[in-house]
This record gives structure tokens, C-alpha cells and sequence, in this order.
């Protein structure tokens, strides 16, 4: 679609590419094309790159035979899916969403689901009443307001040994802030783990499951650890 921006990557468990697409970005009228089964914008789509000249749709795909839907949307109703992660201890597909004037979210991925952009922003329906009544959207696994932050970045589950934190955490951070925070996946709750002045641009695990953070204001990549993990390693 002309004027897409592209956003997340990942690979599902079957080895075919996750792709998140934008609705065209801020300062753009989409419509409401992202709830359009017709138009990739607005959607994550799921293709295999290992087939056809560029690639070819999985027969698996949960909107293939419905009827005028394009048959590489996976999920679809987001604004910005920047960041797509799959989760090694809860094998989930996780998806963030950048909102526009209110949100930032997690979603946890449904095949052919519709996460609601431009009906709903985070839990806030942008409907007349009567229509979030009658709607059936996904909600958000987690939200924040942008007081909090406007630039979500999903990182890895975590499987280290050097955060205080319970092995599945998933870990998200808010690139306009420097702060990463953790989510309890099964209690919806997050707690924060460092509140820094870094501009960061990702969040990777490395071999043994430890968090290495890209920072993009110093040009370095740094690893998280426990501040009784350092003072123990001094």
C-alpha cells in the first residue's frame, strides 16, 4: 500500500515472517482503512519468504477464504505495530502499537483478530457510545498513557539470571522516556527497572538471556544487570 510505513519483524514458531504495517503514520488521513480487511494498512501480515519469486501466502492464514480479505493479514486494527516479538517461555505472538494522541499498547496476537485502530485507541473507544457497546475488538494485554510515554519498544521474555525478575517478564521499554519496565504476563502488572536518560531504539536478549539495550544518543549497547549483581561482581 502506497505510503505504508513499515514497523515490527519476527518469525512464528513455523518459520513464516510476521510483518507489521502502519496505517500511513501522523499527519496522514487513513480513513478507517485500518478496520478494512481490504488494505494492508493498519495490519500485521504473515507470509512465507521462503517460497515464490518474493514471497507466498501460507495456506494456514486466518482470513485466506474470507471472502474479500487479503490473505496475508494475520491481525489486523493497529496504528504503528513498531516492535513484534515472539515469546520464548509463553510462545505468544506479542505486538506494540504506538497510539496518536492517547496510548501506547501491548497486544497479544489472534490469528485474523481486530485490534481496533481507528475505533479504539488503548481502552478508549473513539465511537458514539451506543457503537463501543455493540463493537468487538481486542483489547490491549497492557496500556499506558502518554503521559507515561508515546514510543513503546517490546523486548524479549526474560530467561537470564541477572534481574530480580520472574522468568517469562516481558520486558518493554518507552524510547522517548529511558525507562524499561517489565510485565508480569498473567497479572497484567508492570514494575519498572531502570529509569535512565538513554534514547533507546531496541531491546535484545543475548545467549544467556540477558537484556542488552541500544542506545542510540551515545552509540552504545549496554547490558542490564542487578545493582547486587554489580556490586557482587566488583
Amino acid at each position: 500500500d502506497e505510503g505504508a510505513v513499515g514497523g515490527g519483524l519476527a518469525f512464528d514458531e513455523s518459520g513464516m515472517l510476521l510483518v507489521g504495517i502502519s496505517d500511513r503514520g501522523k499527519g496522514r488521513n487513513s480513513g478507517s482503512l485500518a478496520q478494512s480487511k481490504e488494505s494492508l494498512l493498519g495490519s500485521i501480515i504473515r507470509i512465507d519468504v521462503n517460497k515464490g519469486e518474493t514471497y507466498e501466502v501460507p495456506k494456514d492464514n486466518p482470513l485466506i477464504n474470507a471472502g474479500n480479505a487479503l490473505g496475508e493479514i494475520y491481525a489486523y486494527g493497529f496504528k504503528n505495530p513498531r516492535t513484534l516479538v515472539r515469546g520464548e517461555v509463553s510462545n505468544k505472538l506479542w505486538a506494540s502499537d504506538s497510539g496518536r494522541d492517547a496510548f501506547e499498547e501491548i497486544n497479544d496476537l489472534e490469528p485474523g483478530g481486530n485490534f481496533g485502530w481507528d475505533s479504539y485507541e488503548g481502552t478508549m473507544c473513539l465511537l458514539m457510545r451506543f457503537q463501543c457497546q455493540n463493537a468487538r475488538y481486542i483489547s490491549p494485554h497492557f496500556s499506558y498513557p502518554h503521559k507515561t510515554g508515546r514510543t513503546i519498544l517490546l523486548g524479549p521474555e526474560y530467561e537470564g539470571k541477572k534481574l530480580s525478575l520472574s522468568k517469562g517478564s516481558l520486558l518493554f521499554a518507552d524510547g522517548d522516556t529511558g525507562k524499561i519496565f517489565s510485565l508480569d504476563v498473567a497479572s497484567k502488572k508492570a514494575a519498572l527497572v531502570l529509569d535512565s536518560d538513554a534514547r533507546i531504539s531496541s531491546l535484545e536478549a543475548d545467549s544467556d538471556g540477558e537484556i542488552l539495550v541500544a542506545d542510540y544518543k551515545s552509540g552504545k549497547i549496554f547490558r542490564l544487570q542487578s545493582a547486587a549483581a554489580e556490586k557482587k561482581s566488583q
